[in-house]
């Protein structure tokens, strides 16, 4: 074995050796339920070890877990660093959806792991982003538009570096116009938030 061998208890062992297996197929198979039943033989194995207060290490924080966990890998990809660092990440992508399945929210929070799924993370995200009245993605927006705002009243006045103010008239009475409702969007968006 590698130089980051951990002396594990039989228990320890075991699942080492059932990760292992686990890891070895979501490396061959590449696909999503292979590495998520990865990540279940991996949550198993953190189960094995203790954290600093006493606890299953489900948050994987040990040296001891950590010492397992390359091992783990290594064995998994045969030896291939590439391998094992890419089959690590796909199934670390899974840990959140196995510790929704396998912790209560309370438990989640105590070991100061992240709620949500990323993919579920993602989905709030791009929701938030979306929604026009709330979220935190509207005062991001509602300084775009301003940003916008500012650099149309910029550039009808020549203000702006390398521009020629050759517009007429009329073009920049309709530039101010639309500054004008961008301001009131954004007026209407940061009012709802409140």
């Amino acid at each position: 074995m590698a130089a980051f061998d951990v002396e594990l208890d039989a228990q320890q062992r075991e699942h080492v050796e059932r990760a292992v297996l686990a890891v070895r197929a979501a490396s061959s198979a590449r696909t999503e339920e292979a590495n998520l039943t990865a990540a279940h033989a991996i949550h198993d194995l953190r189960g094995c070890f203790q954290d600093r207060d006493g606890r299953p290490d489900y948050a994987g924080t040990s040296s001891r877990y950590r010492g397992a966990a390359a091992e783990v890998y290594e064995r998994a990809a045969r030896g291939d660093r590439k391998e094992a660092q890419r089959v690590n990440r796909a199934v670390q992508y899974h840990m959140a959806t196995v510790r929704q399945e396998r912790m209560t929210p309370e438990e989640i929070a105590a070991y100061g792991l992240a709620p949500k799924t990323r993919a579920a993370q993602r989905r709030e995200q791009r929701h938030s982003l979306a929604s026009p009245t709330d979220g935190p993605g509207v005062a991001r927006a509602a300084e775009n538009l301003r940003e916008v705002a500012e650099a149309i009243a910029a550039s009808t006045c020549g203000r702006l570096p390398g521009l020629v103010p050759t517009v007429r008239d009329d073009a920049i009475d309709h530039l101010r116009g639309a500054e004008r409702a961008i301001q009131r969007i954004v007026e209407n968006i940061t009012q709802r938030r409140r």
